[in-house]
């Protein structure tokens, strides 16, 4: 498996609420084509920083990603098809599931 904390290419059917770094990579092959720029930049520039953070301290910054994914969901809501947009929130409940309660993000 590759480093969860640096970009690959998913297919949109892989399975990505494994971990925060699957999540991440999942949303830029597939998702972020369905958006406009200035968001596709916002997403990409925040993703890029929450990986230096893993990097720099072993673990993502938690908060911040729970923060990143309401305000993507709202952005999401309006601009992706419904079938990827019930993917995602399906993703983002599995991954704040994880924060909420301690649990790992790299699994």
């Amino acid at each position: 498996m590759k480093d969860p904390a640096g970009p690959f290419t998913m297919r949109p059917d892989e399975r990505a609420d494994c971990c925060a770094g699957c999540h991440l990579s999942w949303e830029e092959s597939y998702v972020l084509g369905f958006l406009p720029l200035a968001a596709r930049g916002r997403i990409h520039q925040e993703h890029e920083a929450f990986r230096a953070y893993r990097r720099r301290h072993g673990d993502w910054p938690r908060r911040a990603l729970m923060e990143h994914a309401e305000w993507e969901d709202a952005v999401f809501a309006r601009y992706l098809p419904e079938a990827v947009f019930a993917r995602m929130e399906h993703e983002h409940r599995a991954l704040d599931f994880k924060i909420r309660n301690g649990l790992p993000l790299d699994d």
